[in-house]
């Protein structure tokens, strides 16, 4: 999704961005507001459930009786199911109190759990008014602008021609 990779591009160090020229100005969430709408969760931290519900709500997840799809949440107990929209399984917390004392990925038909988790980084589910543009976001990078000739990108499209990078690679088009 388009966050994730926004999120990528604040937490990793080195990146190739590989987009059409016209994407670089697509309007995105400012990238002030978009690292303020991040809700990082780790086991054993102190945080109420209330701040995780606010958060949700805040930032575009739906309340729902049950988790199915992306961007929706619900509330048992001291138990909060969120689908996260940078997932492929839905998220299970656990509280005691205000302390988180599990997180785990779970399976949407059996609701059993897949994969304990240490820690996870929550992206809002829908984008927020104050927009700016991929290019802003990008102004200390170095730019290669890059125009092939079209049997070009279908050689590359079929697998004829292979592009390694030794960076992250994130595509956004």
């Amino acid at each position: 999704s388009l966050h994730s990779a926004l999120n990528e591009l604040l937490t990793k160090e080195e990146q190739i961005i590989c987009t059409l020229y016209k994407n670089l100005f697509i309007e995105v969430p400012g990238k002030k507001d978009f690292k303020n709408s991040l809700l990082n969760l780790k086991k054993d931290q102190t945080i109420s459930r209330s701040i995780v519900v606010n958060f949700l709500n805040d930032n575009g997840y739906k309340r729902t009786d049950f988790t199915e799809q992306k961007g929706e949440f619900a509330l048992r107990g001291s138990v909060v199911d969120i689908f996260p929209i940078n997932s492929t399984f839905p998220l299970r917390l656990y509280f005691s109190a205000s302390q988180i004392t599990s997180l785990a990925f779970f399976d949407i038909d059996t609701q059993n759990t897949k994969e304990t988790l240490e820690e996870i980084t929550l992206l809002p589910a829908e984008q927020k008014d104050n927009f700016s543009s991929l290019m802003n976001w990008t102004k200390n990078f170095d730019y290669y602008l890059w125009n092939p000739e079209p049997d070009l990108l279908e050689k590359i499209k079929s697998g004829e021609f292979l592009i390694i990078a030794l960076a992250i690679v994130i595509c956004c088009f």
